[in-house]
């Protein structure tokens, strides 16, 4: 009898799963439809509630964001141009130093102006969830993949 009612269940538990899944995929992909201005938006109202924003700091954080998204969406549409076909073996290595070089530079110039926007308190907290972010960003396997299905 345990057998006839462990089965079911576990085919029921088994299609919830594949459906929540499946829901996230369809959110993420969302994501991607909205205009930069209110994914810039949302960012900093999720900023707002873990850091206690003020409206001042609301907006110039805004501010940020949206160039920063913009300027994302600029370099991508760039690399599109180029050409898919491109691989990172196909670069040279003076391409990729120039790359990296400005990929870093512009991380440095958002973290100074967050800092500025930020007070100390806000700040250390922020670099703290920005760690964590990033460590669950490196740590899943299939963001990857997802991100390639999207086309982004």
């Amino acid at each position: 009898m345990k057998k006839v009612l462990f089965i079911p269940l576990m085919f029921l538990a088994f299609i919830a799963s594949a459906q929540e899944n499946n829901e996230r995929k369809h959110a993420h992909k969302d994501y991607h439809e909205m205009s930069n201005e209110q994914k810039a938006l949302l960012k900093v109202k999720r900023m707002t509630l873990a850091l206690d924003l003020s409206k001042k700091q609301q907006d110039e954080m805004e501010s940020l964001q949206l160039s920063r998204i913009n300027q994302r969406e600029q370099l991508r549409e760039e690399r599109q141009d180029e050409g898919k076909e491109r691989s990172r073996e196909s670069i040279s290595p003076d391409e990729l130093f120039a790359y990296e070089n400005q990929r870093l530079d512009q991380m440095i110039a958002y973290k100074k102006e967050v800092k500025d926007i930020l007070s100390a308190d806000q700040y250390s907290k922020w670099e703290e969830m920005h760690q964590k972010s990033k460590k669950v960003r490196h740590h899943n396997p299939n963001r990857m993949k997802e991100h390639r299905q999207h086309g982004k």
